[in-house]
């Protein structure tokens, strides 16, 4: 929370592992080992902080060596077995009014607990098996769905490895992509790939966000420590993640050690936030394999300017954006991960690394002294920042004081009186730097 102060932090989930007998145990309790005082403490501290708590579930499947099954036993469908994660695990009896009752048992008693964000995953592992007899396939999934819905009441649900369309209008956060960590194991795809497919999806789904659901492009992950998943990757991938993560638009969840993260890292994760909440429209998107190039245009905003994404899923290589594209004639272009200022332009030619993701702010170059970036987020504090003129003197306020922090630009027209620290001349006046 300390590293996330006043930059909209809202939720802490507790993912798979708080629950006592394994991901797949079918009725979930608290592990009395790992919170010998049950989850109320945490609630509580939880919302000392302004912080929803959350809770990772299956709710759908259970594992024959679960302790629970021999209880459970008459509402699981014992003819549909599938494996998953090296276990055999079945599904529920969506035909049995009995399970609904469960359903309905357990989220009220998490909803007392103070439980109000949900993660619910394997979604599709109880569907992919059929006919039943009570109704269609997808009537059941919603109504299993709406039932937990309506026991844990204002909660959020976020669905994870389910159907995306049937899940619109119940669950307000969809997970769009596969997992981005699957471990280390040699039968599964190389790091890099898993990242490529997940940063493609959200390419590709990108018209969801905002409109039938927040996207969950899954994990901020851009550390360069080892636990042992086998997922390594250079800072040119870490990038090329929080490139991802940033024009999605959608949630931004981190399960990183922050302290033990390099600098340079830390940055990435803690500039996605506050978030864009929209997502980046391809320009390429059907000339592609893959979008390469997204944009996120806010020139009608009182702060106008354009966020531009670019990946290079390749070696590296030269790319070209042209500024007229997005309705610029010219604009002032900065290059956001390592805030540096390219100059007013109307073409920008600059390499890429390989596997990387790059992003380029341009801005509309102003007429009069006004407030340019910050390195706060990477909309540059566009939103947050504010330069105000008094006569001949000009002062620059944010919207939170915790925000004063932060390396702060200004841009002067040529005929201007100048204040602050020049970084940088343009032939259209000077770029600033203001304490």
């Amino acid at each position: 929370k300390e590293h996330l102060k006043n930059k909209g932090a809202n939720v802490i989930q507790l993912d798979d592992g708080w629950q006592v007998f394994g991901t797949f145990a079918g009725k979930y309790q608290v592990d009395s080992k790992k919170f010998p005082n049950g989850l109320q403490p945490l609630v509580k501290l939880a919302k000392s902080k302004n912080l929803n708590l959350g809770l990772w579930l299956a709710p759908f499947v259970i594992n024959k060596n679960s302790p629970y099954f021999e209880q459970l036993k008459h509402m699981v469908d014992l003819s549909h077995k599938v494996s998953c994660l090296g276990e055999d695990i079945y599904s529920f009896d969506f035909d049995n009014p009995q399970y609904y009752e469960f359903l309905k048992e357990q989220f009220t008693y998490y909803r007392n607990l103070g439980i109000t964000y949900y993660k619910l995953d394997f979604l599709v592992h109880t569907f992919r098996h059929g006919p039943f007899k009570s109704d269609y396939k997808i009537a059941l999934y919603r109504k299993a769905i709406q039932v937990i819905k309506q026991a844990v009441g204002d909660a959020t649900l976020v669905g994870c490895g389910g159907y995306v369309l049937p899940q619109i209008g119940i669950f307000p956060i969809n997970r769009i992509t596969c997992d981005i960590i699957w471990g280390a194991n040699p039968e599964f795809p190389p790091h890099y790939q898993i990242i490529q497919d997940v940063s493609k999806t959200v390419s590709y789904r990108w018209f969801y966000n905002g409109k039938a659901q927040i996207n969950d492009p899954d994990g901020v992950v851009v550390r360069d420590y080892d636990v042992g998943d086998g997922f390594k990757t250079t800072f040119n991938e870490a990038k090329l993640i929080a490139t991802m993560i940033a024009t999605s638009g959608g949630s931004v969840l981190h399960n990183e050690e922050l302290n033990n993260i390099s600098e340079d890292r830390k940055q990435l994760f803690l500039r996605l936030l506050p978030s864009l909440k929209e997502s980046a429209k391809p320009l390429d998107f059907f000339e592609e394999d893959a979008p390469t190039t997204v944009y996120i245009n806010r020139l009608k905003h009182k702060k106008p300017y354009v966020l531009v994404g670019c990946f290079n899923y390749g070696k590296q290589k030269e790319i070209t954006i042209d500024t007229r594209h997005f309705g610029l004639d010219k604009a002032i272009v900065i290059r956001v991960w390592d805030n540096q200022f390219l100059g007013s332009l109307t073409v920008i030619n600059q390499p890429i690394g390989e596997h990387c993701g790059e992003l380029y702010l341009l801005i509309p170059i102003p007429t009069t002294p006004s407030f340019l970036y910050s390195d706060l987020c990477v909309s540059g504090g566009r939103e947050q920042f504010y330069l105000k003129q008094s006569g001949a003197n000009y002062t620059l306020t944010s919207n939170k004081k915790a925000y004063e922090k932060y390396h702060k630009y200004c841009f002067i027209p040529n005929g201007n009186n100048t204040f602050g620290k020049i970084v940088k001349t343009i032939n259209e006046g000077f770029i600033v730097q203001v304490d």
